[in-house]
């Protein structure tokens, strides 16, 4: 506990896995679990293509995952497939769109796998407040998400 390096991976690690749990819930209870898996791994396509364009790997990967829940949309609106059909074809879609164009640059596959899996090690004090603050936002959504719930009456 000594290593200021360890006293910040320790703390993000509490700050992430509390607000995991807290949003764990959510998803499971909407049974959204799938669909929150591909979220996630729709910002492989969007990092890679940040990281040729040489923009904000970030950006890259919100936009990934933007635009992966627009594609899932667009093939649930097909009457004859159902939602779980949608985003298995969306998730097997946008990572295979990420491996092909991180093939087609040699050399960079190192740095974006790096990114994608990171390490807790490496934390920053800006990472540790970003985390944070991201974390007080997010709570603050859930509960507005939730108030309605409170206020409806009890059909016990």
């Amino acid at each position: 506990m000594q290593s200021p390096l360890f006293r910040r991976a320790l703390a993000e690690a509490v700050l992430v896995g509390g607000l995991c749990g807290a949003v764990g819930v959510h998803v499971v209870l909407r049974r959204l679990a799938f669909f929150a898996q591909t979220a996630a791994h729709a910002a492989f396509p969007g990092v890679v293509a940040a990281s040729l364009l040489g923009v904000s790997l970030l950006a890259g990967g919100a936009a990934g995952s933007l635009a992966l829940v627009g594609v899932t949309a667009g093939i649930g609106s097909v009457r004859r497939l159902g939602h779980a059909t949608a985003t298995g074809i969306a998730l097997a879609g946008a990572f295979a769109v990420g491996v092909l164009m991180l093939t087609t640059q040699p050399g960079s596959s190192k740095d974006l796998e790096a990114f994608l899996v990171g390490s807790v090690l490496t934390i920053t004090p800006a990472d540790l407040a970003a985390t944070l603050v991201a974390g007080v936002i997010l709570l603050f959504l859930l509960f507005l998400a939730n108030k309605s719930c409170w206020s409806r009456p009890s059909t016990r």
